[in-house]
């Protein structure tokens, strides 16, 4: 995989003169940080304006073995004229009379140059011959070609130095981000793309820095997740940052992941790319190189992606206010991305084309706003083509018809992989389109939304071992996992962001009222099992409204939720029918609003619990939100404390049952939090609280 051959750094100093002699240094540094990870002891190329300076052109001390530069300490010159004999010659005679802070007998000799070196072996025998280093060795155009043909990465951004156009998609990382981040008023930093989220960067950072493996990786666009990995990298000491790029490398589909797999199988590269390579994810690892896959954001429910946290508004303020934004203007702003980096970047673009893309208008919108409700859906599926027909009142292939030129227009808000449809970035499409929307629209939503989440899943109609081969039985669910919890999706933003749709009254009452009918013909555990995925994000478009449909339901009938939490008798194959339900409560927990009431729920479930192998049990639940140190909720320790007193007082017997876990060896896992609601803080399920705050808790417990 060659994209830089030798006749191009030949021509490289006859073209550009003076942007050679000021980067070459830069070349030579990334090619070496590429292949010494971990293994520098001593390292200086300056390069630009500081290649005028004087003295060695770099220094090396390294323990890394390459046939490209020597272990040890070595001291490098490099040269750009003509003849670069004559200039080997030169420094080398300079270097032998003033070697600087070096000692030559335990140093090599390194001269490079981009031109053709003839006589270099001859050249090269005759100085080691003379003694005067411990070794001499010459790096010219050929073997710049050679070392840039193993470092793609490197290759890559040298192209674009020199103005070379590659023609496949391959991209290093630092040209991503130039495109991505230039045309915004003020320019969008690493910092900005941050937004405080220091965590998710030192998460970012220690993956990078530990062993090869997959990282998935979601953001509110398959962008952002490409820009935050940039600016974690960015956020890097200065040579591990150079590292870190000078590995990275840019794919656009999963052949691109196998061609870079097949022709790098001993160089590790930082893989970056879209969720479709994740089937060829760990072949690239077990070849040694990490894998950093951009999920749509579209896709949830995948437990072991990393969700990048949302942006802290306060930060975003600041940083835009000290680039040069009037206060009231950072403010404004600030508050009007929803705390969305994909939504800021609109906000800040000069061009039109981005910050008002033509799809956005009135006329466009008619046909969007259906495939926002539905978020994704597969054309496969009977019932997500009913469902599509519903929302748009055509038949579902002339719907495709009229969406299908979308896909080719600058910025498109959508894309297809395989026979899914789906929404790229659902918040920015939201705020882009939900000016548009109309309560007719809303009505058929609403009529949508029901007929999919009060569909009980056929394959409760079998016997327990038989459900997960429900498709050989014809017993599937009409509805794909895909449709039923984008729609869900699609109610959270409504409810949350409902300001940007001045046309409906209250979009958190059009939430609460669905919410409330989904519940209220679910007296039955298959109905509350069938929709578990989608659980936790009703419970996030309409929080109290989904408690009291809970309270209700415990109330009224505590044998449902009892039979719901029992193990399915599937064997292998059985399932935790109550999960959806357990996370739902959860991320209530994590806003102080309704903490109380959240603890209270889950204590009721947990008195009819009849138990059983999953570990998913609201006691277990209840336990995570109090544990010391790691509380699942942002409730202040003195809150939490006033809570715990009471259930001492109301439900003795539960609190021994879970406080006494926190004197021995249990482990803790991140609850379940709410991806677009505010819960009133930003800490994970694993951050430990404040020192403060644990002092605070540990003296109320005593």
């Amino acid at each position: 995989m060659k994209w830089i051959d030798v006749g191009d750094i030949k021509n490289w100093p006859n073209v550009k003169q003076k942007h050679c002699q000021s980067t070459l240094p830069e070349l030579v540094r990334r090619l070496i940080l590429a292949h010494t990870v971990n293994a520098v002891e001593e390292f200086d190329y300056p390069s630009g304006d500081s290649v005028a300076i004087g003295g060695w052109d770099g220094r090396l001390k390294t323990s890394a073995v390459s046939p490209f530069f020597p272990s040890g300490s070595s001291g490098w010159e490099m040269g750009t004229e003509d003849s670069a004999q004559s200039k080997a010659d030169e420094d080398y005679a300079k270097r032998v009379a003033d070697p600087l802070s070096m000692t030559p007998k335990e140093t090599t000799f390194v001269f490079v140059t981009p031109r053709s070196f003839p006589k270099r072996a001859e050249w090269q025998s005759e100085k080691q011959a003379a003694g005067d280093w411990k070794d001499v060795k010459v790096i010219a155009a050929d073997a710049l070609e050679q070392w840039l043909e193993i470092t793609p990465a490197v290759a890559l951004w040298l192209a674009r130095q020199i103005g070379k156009v590659i023609s496949s998609c391959f991209r290093d990382l630092e040209a991503v981000w130039e495109e991505w981040s230039i045309g915004t008023k003020p320019v969008m930093t690493p910092a900005l793309v941050i937004g405080g989220r220091t965590r998710d960067v030192e998460t970012v950072q220690s993956w990078i820095a530990g062993p090869p493996r997959i990282l998935e990786v979601q953001g509110d666009h398959p962008e952002e997740a490409f820009a935050f990995l940039y600016a974690s990298i960015a956020m890097l000491p200065e040579d591990k940052r150079a590292q870190a790029l000078a590995r990275c490398v840019l794919v656009e589909n999963i052949t691109q992941l196998r061609e870079l797999t097949q022709a790098f199988p001993n160089y590790p590269l930082i893989i970056a790319g879209p969720g479709e390579c994740i089937d060829a994810a760990h072949t690239a690892v077990t070849k040694g190189h990490h894998v950093f896959i951009s999920k749509d954001a579209a896709v949830i429910g995948i437990r072991d992606m990393f969700r990048l946290s949302r942006p802290q508004r306060e930060v975003v303020e600041k940083i835009l206010h000290e680039s040069g934004l009037s206060e009231a203007e950072a403010q404004r702003i600030a508050r009007d991305s929803g705390r969305s980096i994909p939504v800021l970047r609109r906000h800040l673009f000069q061009s039109k084309i981005v910050s008002a893309p033509a799809w956005a208008n009135a006329e466009s919108a008619a046909t969007l706003l259906p495939v926002l409700f539905a978020n994704a859906w597969d054309e496969h599926k009977d019932g997500d083509r009913q469902v599509i027909e519903t929302l748009t009142g055509k038949k579902h292939e002339d719907f495709i018809k009229e969406l299908t030129p979308f896909l080719s227009v600058d910025d498109s808000p959508i894309r297809k992989v395989g026979s899914v449809w789906m929404i790229k970035s659902p918040l920015d499409a939201w705020f882009l389109l939900a000016p548009h929307l109309t309560q007719d629209q809303l009505k058929l939503f609403d009529q949508s939304l029901l007929a999919v989440l009060t569909k009980t899943d056929p394959k409760y109609e079998l016997e327990p071992e038989k459900r997960w081969a429900a498709a050989i039985y014809g017993k599937s669910n009409p509805y794909s996992d895909w449709l039923r919890t984008g729609l869900v999706e699609s109610l959270v933003l409504l409810a949350v962001f409902g300001n940007r749709s001045p046309s409906i009254v209250s979009t958190q009452a059009f939430a609460n009222h669905v919410v409330s009918q989904v519940f209220a013909t679910a007296d039955k555990w298959e109905a509350w099992a069938s929709i578990q995925d989608a659980t936790p994000l009703l419970a996030e478009a309409a929080p109290d409204t989904f408690m009291e449909a809970v309270e209700q339901g415990i109330s009224k009938n505590p044998a449902m939720f009892k039979e719901l939490m029992k193990d399915s008798d599937g064997g292998i194959f059985g399932e935790c029918r109550h999960s959806g339900l357990l996370w739902a409560l959860e991320g209530i927990a994590w806003s102080p609003e309704y903490f109380a009431r959240a603890v209270n729920i889950l204590l009721d479930l947990a008195k009819i619990d009849p138990g059983g192998k999953w570990g998913n049990r609201a006691i277990n639940s209840v336990r995570d939100l109090f544990f010391p140190g790691f509380p699942q909720t942002h409730t202040k320790p003195k809150e939490r404390l006033e809570v715990l007193e009471k259930l001492v007082t109301t439900n003795p017997r539960m609190v021994w049952k879970f406080a006494t876990n926190y004197f021995s060896s249990v482990s803790i896992s991140e609850s379940h939090r709410f991806r677009w609601r505010d819960t009133g803080g930003v800490r994970r399920g694993l951050e430990q609280e404040t020192n403060e705050e644990y002092r605070e808790y540990l003296k109320g417990l005593g």
